[in-house]
């Protein structure tokens, strides 16, 4: 039996209303359950500790990317960025920057 989404897929596919695409779209983006977010609060919690509190958020967002992002050790994830020249030059500049992950 094929999975919730590949039935929609087709149903799509076969349909001709314009706008029901937006809808499946809204429907499937909603999360099933708020772990995740729990997750992120616990996670920030973590990392904004009273010995942090001068912590501007933007550092904590930051922080919480990286975590949340990247499944590497620190020791892994140093070589990762070292070998990643146009990342380093991108981070000591202070222009806006998008990165895309090789």
């Amino acid at each position: 039996m094929p999975k919730v989404d590949e039935r929609w897929v087709e149903f799509i596919r076969n349909c001709t209303a314009p706008n029901m695409l937006k809808v499946v779209e809204y429907v499937f983006a909603i999360p099933i359950s708020n772990a995740n977010v729990e997750r992120i609060f616990s996670l920030m919690k973590n990392l904004w500790t009273d010995e942090r509190n001068r912590m501007r958020p933007e550092i904590v967002k930051a922080e919480l990317c990286v975590k949340v992002n990247f499944n590497l050790s620190c020791g892994d994830f140093l070589t990762y960025v070292e070998g990643q020249k146009c990342l380093l030059k991108a981070s000591q500049s202070e222009q806006k920057y998008s990165f895309k992950r090789k």
